[in-house]
Parts: structure tokens; C-alpha cells; sequence
């Protein structure tokens, strides 16, 4: 439950990060399912150009060796976007801490005053009737007199 705009801002920020950290993540699983991809085609081709010993098998194994590179860079990219969204993560539940403290301390801060207000209300009630029995004393004195 939203403390005020601020905090809500916060949690739609933090909902927002939540989600691209998603995204990273399963972006990264797809390169890297991609990579593994590529290395086995890689094997597979220097295997066939091996037996086969053609220019076409050559060809083949070059192809292969660039598609695993590109693959291996998407890999680099998608880990990198992830530690960005990790790091987004942490600052926008680091805002809404921050944000639920301050409101701790506000609630904190407002209890002491009121308990040193109640206080020293109480003081100045208890004087007031003193004062006023003191008063109905003194009368009743000068009644009798």
C-alpha cells in the first residue's frame, strides 16, 4: 500500500525494473540457448569437413565459426543488460527502503512530540485544578471569617 505519491512513484518504478530484469533474463537464456546452438553446428561442420575434405566443407566450418561469434557477442550484450537491470532493481527497492524509512522516522518523531506534549498537558491540567481547588478553599475561608 502506497504511503504517498512519492512511494507510489517508487513502486511503479521498481514494478517497471522488475519486468526488464524479466526481459534481460530471458533474452540472455535465448542467446545463450543460441551460442550452445552454434558451437554443436560448429562441431558438427568441422566434423563433416574433416571426412569430407571439399572447399564447400570448408565453407560450411567458416560459416559456422562466424554465426558462433556473433552469437557468443549477443551472449556479451544480453549479460550486460542484465547486470544494468539488476542494477536498476536494487536502486528502485533501495528508493522505496529509503522512502519507508523516512516515514518511520516521521511516525517516530510525531509519537515523541505527542508524548511530550500529552505530558506536559497533563502537567499544566493537574496545576490548573489545583489552582482552582486552592481557590475554592480560600473562599470557603472567608465565608466562615
Amino acid at each position: 500500500m502506497p504511503i504517498d505519491a512519492e512511494h507510489k512513484k517508487a513502486i511503479t518504478a521498481a514494478s517497471r525494473a522488475v519486468k526488464a530484469q524479466e526481459r534481460a533474463n530471458a533474452a540472455l537464456a535465448k542467446a545463450t540457448a543460441k551460442k550452445d546452438a552454434e558451437d554443436a553446428r560448429v562441431k558438427k561442420a568441422a566434423a563433416a569437413a574433416k571426412s569430407k575434405k571439399t572447399a564447400a566443407a570448408k565453407n560450411a566450418v567458416a560459416r559456422a565459426r562466424a554465426a558462433k561469434s556473433k552469437a557468443i557477442e549477443a551472449v556479451k550484450t544480453a549479460r550486460a543488460s542484465v547486470t544494468e537491470a539488476n542494477a536498476a532493481v536494487k536502486d528502485a527497492m533501495s528508493a522505496i527502503d529509503t522512502i519507508k524509512k523516512k516515514e518511520a522516522a516521521k511516525e517516530k518523531a510525531v509519537a515523541s512530540f505527542l508524548a511530550k506534549w500529552e505530558k506536559a498537558y497533563n502537567r499544566s491540567a493537574a496545576a490548573a485544578a489545583k489552582k482552582k481547588s486552592r481557590r475554592k478553599k480560600k473562599t470557603r475561608r472567608k465565608k466562615k471569617a
